[in-house]
Formats: structure tokens, sequence, C-alpha cells
């Protein structure tokens, strides 16, 4: 179902709902999001489901205390998601 999606969106929706665990586990959420990224064609139901389980396991596996970053930037002709 490809269509115009607004990745900021996604990823904001993604880390809206790994927040609770993230916060259970005291690790620091933070999603850093380039104004510039316009819409890019995709499946948002895949693009929404790959962002969820990038954040899952990342909070899943950071120790308590730590920090889960999303970054969100265009790159070139390009758009990049960088989960760290």
């Amino acid at each position: 179902d490809v269509q115009p999606v607004d990745l900021s969106l996604v990823l904001q929706n993604a880390v809206a709902s790994v927040r609770p665990a993230a916060d259970a586990k005291n690790v620091r959420l933070q999603a850093i999001i380039d104004p510039g990224v316009g819409p890019v064609s995709g499946d948002p139901d895949r693009l929404q489901q790959v962002a969820w389980n990038l954040l899952s396991n990342a909070v899943k596996f950071t120790p308590k205390g730590g920090r889960v970053q999303v970054h969100l930037q265009a790159v070139n002709s390009h758009v990049e998601i960088v989960v760290s």
C-alpha cells in the first residue's frame, strides 16, 4: 500500500508507544527529527511496524538508566533513520 508517508509522524507515534516501557526501565528515550524531511513513498503500516520494532528492541536491550535515541535526517537525496 504505497503512498506518501510522513516519517516524522511515524517515528513520533513509535516513540509514544514504547515510552511506557522505557519509563519503566528508567531509559531515556529521545527523538531528533530533521524538520527538512518531507514525505516519502512507502507503506505507512509497515514503516510504523519497523519503527516500533527497532525502538522496542532498543529499549528492551538497553540497560536500566540508559538512553535510546532515534534520529531522522535528510542525507543528500534520501532519508535516514538511525536508532542508537
